[in-house]
Order: C-alpha cells, then sequence, then structure tokens
C-alpha cells in the first residue's frame, strides 16, 4: 500500500525549484541536449546558492538555543576525543571549492608522451657480411609480384 502512494521526491523538488527560480526550468527537461556552456552556468549558478548559504548557516548558529540536549553543527566541532571534525558551513565551503576547481580545469587535458624506451635492435643476430643480410631479405622468385599480374 505503500508504493501506491509513493512521491517521486526529486521531480517534486525540481518542480518546487523551477517555480521559485526560472533558471531551474531547464532542468526539469531531463532529455534536452545541453552543452559545456550551459553546465558551465549551472554550476555558478550552485557556486552562487553556496555563498547564499552561508550568511542563512551562520544566523541559524546564532538563533540556536543553547540548552538543547542535541545541537546541531553548523560550523567545525571538536568530539570527545579531541577531534575536529567540518560543520555545516564548512562542508558547504568544500563542495564550493570542488565546483570550482572543476570548473577551472582545462576543457582537453594535454598528455604527457612517454619518450620510448624499447631496443628494437639485437645487433648480435645480425650477420656482419653485408652480402648474407642482402640474401637473407631478398624475397624469393616466386613471391615476387609483377605490376603486369
Amino acid at each position: 500500500m505503500l508504493k501506491k502512494y509513493s512521491i517521486c521526491f526529486p521531480k517534486i523538488l525540481l518542480m518546487l525549484g523551477a517555480l521559485a527560480n526560472p533558471a531551474f526550468e531547464a532542468l526539469a527537461d531531463a532529455d534536452a541536449p545541453t552543452t559545456r556552456n550551459d553546465e558551465k552556468a549551472y554550476l555558478i549558478q550552485i557556486i552562487n546558492q553556496l555563498d547564499a548559504l552561508q550568511p542563512l548557516i551562520l544566523a541559524a548558529q546564532q538563533a540556536q538555543l543553547t540548552d538543547k540536549r542535541v545541537t546541531f553543527h553548523y560550523t567545525h566541532y571538536q568530539d570527545n576525543q579531541g577531534q575536529t571534525h567540518n560543520g555545516l558551513l564548512e562542508d558547504t565551503q568544500s563542495i564550493k571549492a570542488g565546483v570550482i576547481q572543476y570548473l577551472n580545469q582545462p576543457t582537453v587535458e594535454p598528455r604527457v608522451v612517454q619518450p620510448l624506451q624499447g631496443d628494437y635492435l639485437d645487433l648480435k643476430s645480425v650477420p656482419n657480411n653485408p652480402t648474407s643480410l642482402a640474401a637473407s631479405s631478398a624475397p624469393d622468385s616466386s613471391e615476387v609480384l609483377h605490376a603486369d599480374g
């Protein structure tokens, strides 16, 4: 019975996003072809949204009640063993840095061509007599093809 009423949340969120921001309308048609410039425009928009989240995260941290039994970690924190962990703010900054790194990478990465290392001549097996070399490399008369067939 639960399957009968299941809702596709990503599509609903996508439609709500399209209502809130017209730039998300193109996302509603996932089959539409995109270009590198389209992707870049969306990623720049993601960076802007992540920048807009930072003041909200800090404001939510200031509004958090201090006498709660469970607290939300908006910024970095130390656990009982003294290890420091990222909070929501640091995680959003990390995501932003990853998107920026992706945008700044060259579109076609140059290849480094390695020089050839192989030794393709076995000089020990090459005969010293040039006539024997020519004789060994000459084709049999049965193998010679003439231009007329």
